[in-house]
């Protein structure tokens, strides 16, 4: 019985994750799957379970049960979280570094859509400070050092992977405030391992330094397409890694003139998109691959009224400045009383129409005007300024429909559609 229980034991510590990587892989592949779907490791199915589960953790938990497979996918959550990895981190930043999302190093701010906002009960306050309902912090007292436990940091997983008694551990650094609020108030800091993993060694596991995943022992096992484990695929950039074709083009290479990246992808040479156009009233990007590597730079605000849009010169990522004339915010130009136009997506897949689609944009609205324009991105590199349109795709799959309208005003207005086309 005590023999079962360890084993019962040892299964459940062997699927935990942490939830701080689960954000992080989940955050960057979203944004990398809704700028540049080519980019991300994960399927759309893959990205839906672990959007699902995440939501599902319960709040202040820091580690959670990641066995289970995803409904859409089949993937476990372990496996999608450990090949997300692999994804680029292009969430751009606030303008003095923090990423969108994120706190800033100056308490209380928060890097909100490329702007820095007050928000102290996430960011915490300084000494001396405390936290207001509207987020911003107010003078307490210089001899009140905290008033709650984010004041002392941020709660987070520290240091590199490291192994005891099989179990893959990794140091957890806790903040907490003791006598909060008070002039007596101050600061613990605790250090302690949090087992994630079981490596056990009856099915060939062993836990390596460094790692977050148990190493397997290779016994002339192969990968789907037959390449042997540690070895590279006749396709390249792939690698067999533990029974997974992963990218490695560093040890692998990359096929004609195409670019290795340092996420063990291939890309084809340098290039450059603009998602929106020269057009002020939208928020934008360029990306493309600059330099051998993959950029991505935003439309942002220089100041009150002055907008500096990313453009294409070409194949390179350039700049323009606009002026706007009521106010320039999130990265776009905004008028004073107009209101941004609907885009409708009406997608037609009726059977037997293979791999054509009907996409309609005519039900998309202007509750102020009328539309003007029309632009349709439809994920496989075709792009159109119809309203109405055809499209014969050239391989099956799962495909984001992106269409933007715009008013007799120039505001716009953009709606996303995942089709299947089989």
């Amino acid at each position: 019985m005590i023999f079962l229980l360890l084993v019962f034991l040892a299964d459940v510590y062997a699927q935990s994750c942490e939830v701080a990587r689960a954000k992080d892989v989940l955050r960057k592949n979203l944004y990398a799957y809704l700028t540049s779907p080519s980019s991300s490791p994960l399927t759309i199915e893959q990205l839906r379970d672990l959007l699902t589960s995440y939501l599902s953790i319960s709040a202040g938990a820091t580690i959670f049960d990641c066995s289970v497979s995803g409904s859409s996918s089949g993937s476990a959550i372990s496996t999608i979280i450990s090949n997300g990895d692999a994804a680029p981190n292009i969430i751009p930043s606030c303008t003095e570094g923090t990423l969108y999302g994120e706190c800033s190093n100056n308490k209380p701010k928060f890097c909100y859509a490329g702007s820095l906002v007050s928000k102290c009960s996430s960011c915490g306050c300084e000494p001396g400070y405390s936290c207001n309902n509207d987020g911003g912090c107010t003078s307490s007292g210089s001899n009140i050092t905290c008033s709650s436990n984010v004041d002392c940091g941020q709660s987070r997983f520290t240091g590199s992977y490291y192994c005891s008694n099989s179990y893959i551990t990794r140091d957890f650094i806790n903040y907490t405030c003791n006598n909060p609020g008070d002039v007596n108030s101050g600061c613990l800091t605790s250090t302690y391992g949090i087992t994630l993993e079981y490596c056990n060694p009856n099915q060939n596991q062993s836990c390596t330094a460094g790692s977050s995943s148990c190493s397997i022992a290779t016994l002339n096992q192969t990968c789907l397409d037959g390449t042997a484990y540690s070895q590279c695929s006749a396709t390249k950039p792939l690698y067999c890694s533990n029974g997974t074709l992963v990218n490695s083009c560093p040890s692998c290479g990359c096929s004609g003139n195409q670019t290795c990246l340092g996420t063990g992808a291939c890309q084809q040479a340098e290039s450059c998109t603009d998602s929106d156009g020269i057009n002020p009233f939208i928020f934008g990007y360029a990306y493309g691959i600059q330099n051998g590597t993959f950029a991505n730079q935003t439309d942002s605000c220089a100041a009150n009224t002055t907008l500096t849009e990313r453009i294409c010169s070409g194949i390179k990522i350039n700049s323009t400045s606009a002026m706007c004339s009521y106010l320039c915010s999130d990265g776009a130009c905004i008028n004073q009383t107009n209101q941004n136009p609907v885009a409708v997506i009406t997608a037609n897949l009726t059977a037997g129409m293979g791999l054509t689609a009907d996409l309609d944009g005519t039900f998309s609205y202007d509750p102020d005007g009328s539309i003007i324009s029309y632009n349709w991105f439809l994920g496989d590199g075709f792009q159109s300024n119809l309203s109405y349109i055809e499209h014969t795709f050239q391989v099956a799959g799962t495909y984001l429909i992106n269409l933007t309208v715009m008013d007799n005003n120039l505001a716009s207005g953009t709606s996303y559609q995942a089709i299947n086309i089989t």
